[in-house]
């Protein structure tokens, strides 16, 4: 069988070189033969040219950005320059199962009507070794222990809790892609894109093999979001929220603005914006009233040892990261 091409977009930004490396690794050893990847940096320098130098593979692009392109434009333009009739993203710093393209690819090409197919996953720590416990809680929060293997059509309810993860083990159709995609999307940018490419009603294959490693270490970009980053997963949020064909989760998308409207307020705060904090809040509230919203006006008035023990508190009393893709960021 003639296989189709497949395009592996890796997005890095000042990489460990031995994170880059296992990633690349894990891309060029698919068992799946017709693969490119096309690496995007956009680190001021360009220390991880040599790190995929080092691979002497032509199946590799190296493109270095200056200016630098931030997260969502990045991947754009991998997207623009790839040749595969799919593509999958690879985290800098996460990996690929040897038969991820061979699990994932079949099913699209037997079912013309799928969008996309996707995979569970494991957590691995900075070491790479698996963490079990976080992995069956990321499976159970993100509904995709319960979720039956094959295909699912239309995906509105599973882009609502985030069960399908653009950039922790999916690939899609090429074609699919908009001819505009949103300059706005920021870190939000994967979210963004699985709801552009389900929005029409199309399908996904899923299987419950875990396919792809999810990295968890301190240099995570996820984890340095700022009032930026959280307007782009509000904006994200607010349009699925306003989508008539996702009235089923407009409730949950709702909460979902609200909620990074909180965190807005938060990094505001912490860059001592005290008025754009309580702005924030007001938003947070207008969106779904809550107590975390009203706190949030509330904390221009309060001094910074209380805002820290209430946080510490808050840290606590939602410490399942499962529960919510963005929980584990408010740190």
């Amino acid at each position: 069988m003639n296989q189709p091409l497949v395009t592996i977009v890796i997005a890095a930004y000042k990489s460990q070189p031995e994170y880059l490396s296992a990633a690349l690794e894990s891309a060029v050893c698919q068992t799946w033969r017709e693969v490119e990847v096309i690496v995007g940096d956009d680190s001021p320098d360009q220390t991880l040219r040599e790190v995929v130098a080092s691979f002497n593979d032509p199946r590799i692009i190296y493109r270095h950005n200056r200016p630098s392109l931030g997260v969502a434009r990045n991947h754009w333009t991998r997207f623009r320059e790839a040749r595969g009739e799919y593509i999958a993203v690879l985290n800098h710093d996460d990996c690929f199962a040897p038969t991820f393209l061979e699990r994932l690819v079949p099913p699209l090409e037997q079912h013309p009507e799928l969008a996309l197919a996707f995979c569970d996953q494991w957590i691995i720590d900075a070491e790479g070794k698996v963490l079990l416990e976080e992995t069956e809680k990321q499976s159970a929060g993100y509904k995709r222990a319960q979720l039956a293997e094959g295909v699912h059509r239309p995906l509105f309810g599973l882009v609502g809790s985030e069960t399908i993860e653009l950039v922790r083990g999916t690939v899609f159709r090429r074609k699919l892609l908009p001819a505009i995609l949103p300059d706005d999307a920021g870190p939000a940018y994967d979210m963004r894109l699985t709801y552009l490419l389900c929005k029409n009603g199309l399908g996904a294959f899923y299987t419950s093999d875990r396919l792809h490693n999810y990295r968890y270490h301190a240099d995570m970009l996820s984890r340095r979001l700022g009032v930026d980053g959280w307007l782009a997963v509000a904006r994200s949020w607010r349009e699925i929220s306003c989508d008539r064909n996702f009235a089923l989760v407009h409730r949950t998308a709702r909460h979902k603005v609200s909620q990074a409207y909180v965190q807005c307020a938060l990094a505001s705060y912490r860059e001592d914006q005290r008025w754009d904090s309580f702005l924030f809040g007001v938003q947070s509230l207008r969106m779904v009233p809550s107590f975390q919203g009203m706190g949030a006006c509330f904390l221009p008035l309060l001094p910074q040892s209380v805002v820290d023990r209430l946080l510490l508190l808050r840290r606590w009393v939602t410490s399942d990261p499962g529960s919510d893709r963005y929980r584990r960021l408010a740190a």
